[in-house]
């Protein structure tokens, strides 16, 4: 069955622009707008991705049904071949999105193309030993981190400077304008409230560098470094797709010139695996030779990976695992209990967590106080970019279960709001040398007023005898541990400058 020679560019730029659209759709509906219930998370891009489901499942050692539309990306892989890459991979569409915008630069030397099958090795080792660092280089993860810590909270930023300056000056007929605009994107694209995240120059940064990539190859990132790539093109590599002719015809080598991927070898030899169904090398050829079918028994067509560089990916892999386990924070846990850092409410246990986590950032986008913030290695190297609560930044709002909602993998559990109330996820503390009425003798209720449990988990007492600067009666706050959950408003309201005089730490224990 022919399938080549019929086919154009158009269903593919219509197919990847629909994808694209959806996610950016999908990203906007998943922000935090108000709301107490997420309907259509972006996370549905996760339930066909090979690369978060074989990480998530071999680090935490279950299955997970969730995946199960993966089955179906590598049943139409094995048939077609890496089709995924070329029209559904949101981060694909925006590399051909952009690519035109910029202009090549001439670099002659590149990586190989095999270093993303190292790394997929790497990565899959490391997950067989519970380490879970595939959400780190998974292109959905990085694509929603992305938008999430840097270039959404940034766009956002300045659309509000832009539309508080036009308000500010009040030109006549341009601000009315304005504001109607203002109001309208307000309801569609604008956030509920401007964003603000630690890594997120970092986020930024390596983002461009996949975006600027492009200048030195086309799909430069899915060519040499991605690793779901090169989990899809083992699988294509035994597809029934097959291309005629099966290499670079003697008298032209337009297809190369072409193809996206380049995949063809210095031989001229085609690469099945490597092809990502673009179907240029078929529009381009003048001849009508080029063209693809598909036919049984499958041509096997596998990568020409070095043994030497394999056996080191493995090793690197092997490696890993132990120097990871020697991070002081599983001193904390394994001698005192304690985890090193605060973990949403419904977070699973530790290691269950950071096992499951894809580090794709949706909590953090869905979080009503931005509290939730990106670690960087708090919680140890395999928990970068994992979620932790900065309460000094933003508390856990008592009743909201958004981040158990949009959580793609159940790393953390979906809670009810019954649930979540009883939840503990940490316990505060007061700083008696910094707290203003045991330090300065001044009466300040913040902590207490802020503090959302029924009965309040903050409490004062009277000492006989001690009166505020204003002449009243002194009251010291304290905390009553077995009625504090940990969500630090306290903390993030606490009057006292730079640090908290009250402060939450990850703690859990009732005394």
């Amino acid at each position: 069955m022919a399938v080549g020679r019929h086919t154009t560019s158009i269903p593919r730029r219509i197919t990847q622009s629909v994808i694209l659209c959806a996610f950016l759709v999908l990203f906007i509906t998943t922000t935090y707008r108000g709301g107490t219930e997420i309907h259509y998370p972006i996370n549905l891009f996760f339930q066909a991705d090979p690369l978060a489901a074989a990480g998530t499942m071999l680090a935490s050692r279950t299955l997970n049904a969730f995946f199960l539309p993966v089955l179906l990306v590598l049943l139409a892989t094995l048939l077609l071949g890496r089709f995924f890459c070329g029209w559904f991979c949101p981060m694909g569409a925006l590399l051909d999105t952009f690519r035109p915008l910029m202009k090549p630069v001439d670099v002659k030397k590149v990586p190989s193309r095999n270093l993303k099958y190292y790394l997929l090795f790497l990565l899959l080792v490391t997950a067989a030993f519970s380490i879970n660092l595939v959400g780190i280089f998974d292109p959905i993860s990085i694509l929603i981190r992305s938008l999430t810590l840097s270039v959404y909270p940034l766009l956002s930023a300045a659309a509000f400077a832009v539309f508080d300056q036009l308000y500010y000056w009040d030109i006549p007929g341009v601000t009315a304008a304005s504001e109607a605009v203002y109001g309208v994107l307000r309801e569609t694209v604008l956030p509920f409230r401007q964003g603000f995240f630690l890594l997120s120059t970092t986020s930024l940064v390596l983002f461009g560098a996949i975006l600027f990539a492009e200048k030195i190859r086309p799909r430069f990132w899915c060519r040499y470094l991605c690793p779901l790539g090169a989990l899809l093109s083992l699988f294509a590599g035994v597809s029934l797709l097959r291309r005629r002719p099966t290499g670079l015809c003697p008298d032209c080598a337009e297809c190369n010139d072409v193809c996206e991927t380049g995949a063809f070898d210095d031989d001229g030899n085609f690469l099945k695996g490597e092809c990502i169904l673009t179907m240029s090398c078929v529009r381009s050829c003048e001849k009508k030779r080029a063209a693809y079918t598909v036919g049984f028994p499958p041509r096997a067509s596998a990568p020409s990976l070095v043994r030497r560089h394999v056996v080191t990916s493995l090793v690197a892999g092997l490696a890993l695992s132990p120097l990871l386990l020697i991070h002081p924070k599983r001193k904390l846990k394994e001698s005192l209990g304690i985890d090193a850092v605060i973990r949403p409410p419904g977070a699973r246990e530790e290691p269950l967590f950071l096992s499951r986590c894809v580090k794709c950032g949706e909590c953090m986008m869905v979080c009503p106080t931005g509290g939730l913030q990106p670690d960087l290695v708090r919680g140890g190297l395999e928990g970068m970019y994992s979620p932790i609560l900065v309460p000094r930044i933003g508390y856990c709002e008592y009743h909201c279960t958004l981040c158990g909602q949009v959580c793609p993998t159940g790393a953390i559990e979906k809670l009810s709001v019954a649930e979540k109330l009883e939840t503990v996820i940490g316990m505060a503390y007061i700083d008696t040398n910094r707290c203003l009425p045991y330090a300065h003798g001044i009466n300040c209720m913040v902590c207490e007023e802020h503090c959302p449990t029924a009965d309040k988990a903050i409490k004062f007492r009277e000492p006989i005898g001690e009166t505020s600067a204003d002449g009243s009666q002194l009251k010291q706050p304290y905390v009553i541990n077995n009625l504090c959950v940990g969500c630090g408003i306290c903390e993030n309201k606490c009057p006292v400058g730079g640090s908290g005089a009250i402060i939450v730490t990850s703690e859990k224990a009732k005394y």
